[in-house]
């Protein structure tokens, strides 16, 4: 039986990597129906917002609709240091869908296979390495068990006579050099 902190344990990180690997799908059909179906708009940002506790940067951004509307979005972006963010002015370029513009994207967040295929592996390896951790007996009761029933490990378990005293070997041999002497 699993004890509960191992289950709580494993339950959240099977949990964060479902809902991962999930967003991630989701992200990726959408990308895919923006590239068949969606409209392209120049856009442009308006505001940044700095998050230190996520180490994230939030990009406000407005483009133009087909009907001539106006519609503002966000993003958040992962701050890194080798990687430039876009500055309040900048223009991006958006894929929008026509009937529900709210479904939009810039194409710094499109997730293409290259980004999909490598991440969903690595949540479904966690979450496999996750159910063989759950499943691997509590240490501490296995621990507990062999105290009550000691075993004798394999090499001290004499499966053939009990080894004479070297006192006796060194007699018999003597015994036995006296009768080979011996006319």
């Amino acid at each position: 039986m699993l004890s509960l902190f191992r289950l709580l344990i494993g339950a959240i990180l099977l949990g964060t990597c479902l809902f991962t690997a999930v967003r991630l799908l989701r992200q990726h059909r959408l990308t895919r129906k923006l590239r068949a179906q969606g409209l392209r708009s120049l856009g442009e940002v308006v505001n940044l917002r700095r998050s230190y506790v996520l180490n994230t940067v939030v990009v406000e951004y407005v483009f133009q609709l087909q009907d001539g509307s106006r519609f503002q979005d966000e993003f958040s972006q992962k701050k890194r240091v080798l990687r430039s963010h876009p500055s309040v002015g900048d223009v991006l370029e958006v894929l929008y869908l026509p009937e529900d513009p709210r479904q939009n994207q810039c194409e710094e967040t499109e997730v293409g296979l290259l980004t999909l295929v490598p991440m969903v592996t690595v949540m479904v390896f966690l979450m496999v390495v996750t159910v063989y951790l759950m499943m691997m007996p509590d240490p501490m009761r296995v621990r507990a068990r062999s105290s009550r029933h000691p075993t004798v490990p394999q090499s001290w378990r004499q499966l053939d006579a009990p080894p004479r005293p070297p006192a006796q070997q060194k007699q018999q041999r003597q015994e036995a050099a006296r009768e080979d002497v011996a006319p």
